[in-house]
């Protein structure tokens, strides 16, 4: 998809900031009524009492809506994440930043509705699954730039598969678990945690 279907005038202005937080909350009331494949610009306009052209203003198209509130999800476990590896400086605090990272984005995102939605279209739409691989490819990066520093025995391109590998284990396993009852969900997540350690060779360090 164009950039330019992605990208629209970015507010500035008190008034125009909370234009933008309106379309913002009534398309996640409408996906959460629905669906995110139901969701249409138009409706979104007429729900939010705001001529249609203001949408597209802001929102070139559907996609950008749904970009816009899946990059404000990522935002939060990101920052959660880059905060944990900074504070690392062994390999024992490198593994348990990562379970308390996969832990906290487990929990979070079980009662979160809106990430479920989202996830559910994620096979029908290609920008959700770009999305995804982006997000996988971020947290990948931040693991590898610190695994680095912690296991600098390990070979750097074998290192950064392995924490590749890892990422979109993770990411897998918690959209999976979300939807399962909550025992078998948590059973599920911490199985993926010695995976990953088993991965990286840390299981010592659980």
């Amino acid at each position: 998809m164009s950039a330019e279907l992605l990208q629209g005038r970015e507010p500035r202005q008190k008034r125009a900031i909370e234009r933008v937080k309106l379309i913002l909350d009534t398309a996640v009331e409408m996906i959460l009524e629905g669906d995110v494949n139901s969701l249409k610009l138009n409706d979104l306009a007429d729900r939010a009492g705001i001529p249609v052209g203001s949408v597209y203003q802001y929102f070139p198209s559907k996609s950008a809506v749904i970009k816009r509130l899946m990059d404000d999800q990522f935002e939060e476990v990101r920052a959660m994440a880059r905060e944990n590896y900074e504070r690392i400086t062994s390999k024992k605090g490198f593994v348990g930043a990562i379970v308390a990272g996969i832990q906290a984005i487990y929990k979070s995102k079980r009662d979160d509705r809106l990430i479920q939605e989202i996830w559910a279209g994620s096979q029908a739409d290609g920008l959700i699954r770009h999305l995804h691989d982006e997000d996988n490819q971020y947290h990948a990066d931040l693991m590898f730039e610190k695994a680095t520093e912690i296991m600098p025995d390990i070979p750097a391109e074998d290192l950064k598969t392995r924490c590749l590998l890892c990422s979109v284990l993770v990411d897998s396993v918690i959209r999976m678990a979300i939807n399962m009852d909550e025992k078998q969900g948590q059973s599920l997540v911490d199985g993926s945690v010695r995976m990953v350690m088993r991965e990286l060779g840390l299981t010592r360090y659980l």
